[in-house]
């Protein structure tokens, strides 16, 4: 139940929602980043920001961000902070390595002929099966129980990101459908 039409953003919900069940899906982990209090988690931090440092190195110009890591400034710092954050979860780590080991064929040939075709091919997105999936089972849920109304001149721009969100998220105003 939630307050009757209380404001929340459901970008951030979803996103929370998104990353718990990735690892949950990948680790058997589950960060609690979802749960009602809304808690900073160190690895989710860490992923985003290492997200917008790779953004950076695909905008700015090799040199300038090669300068920046040496220097350990701007996006560069944070990458590397992030990279420390991320690689205290050795299990994520083993759990990638795994996921490799089934899918990659052993012979080196094979696998850099499997990555040579996968580059040549137009890129999507990874995560598309998986944010389809989850829009179809949580998108009835919600519509069923609640009234969903963008807030009134709620800005809907999109941000720069290797991931399509919006910049200021999508504030909603929730109400309870069936009262």
């Amino acid at each position: 139940m939630c307050p009757n039409k209380a404001i929340v953003d459901l970008q951030d919900l979803f996103q929370r929602f998104t990353f718990d069940t990735t690892c949950i899906l990948i680790t058997s982990y589950d960060p609690g980043y979802l749960s009602i209090e809304f808690p900073d988690v160190p690895f989710a931090k860490a992923m985003n920001d290492a997200k917008k440092a790779l953004l950076m190195r695909h905008i700015v110009l090799e040199t300038v961000w090669r300068i920046q890591s040496w220097l350990g400034i701007e996006h560069e710092k944070k990458l590397s902070e992030a990279w420390k954050t991320l690689h205290r979860h050795p299990t994520i780590e083993e759990k990638i390595i795994e996921e490799l080991k089934s899918v990659i064929p052993e012979g080196e040939t094979e696998k850099s002929r499997l990555f040579e075709e996968k580059e040549l091919r137009p890129r999507t997105c990874l995560g598309k099966g998986i944010a389809y999936t989850q829009m179809k089972a949580v998108s009835p849920a919600i519509i069923h129980n609640y009234n969903v109304r963008v807030v009134e001149g709620h800005p809907v721009v999109p941000n720069a990101s290797i991931i399509l969100y919006m910049k200021h998220g999508l504030k909603v105003r929730v109400a309870n459908r069936w009262i």
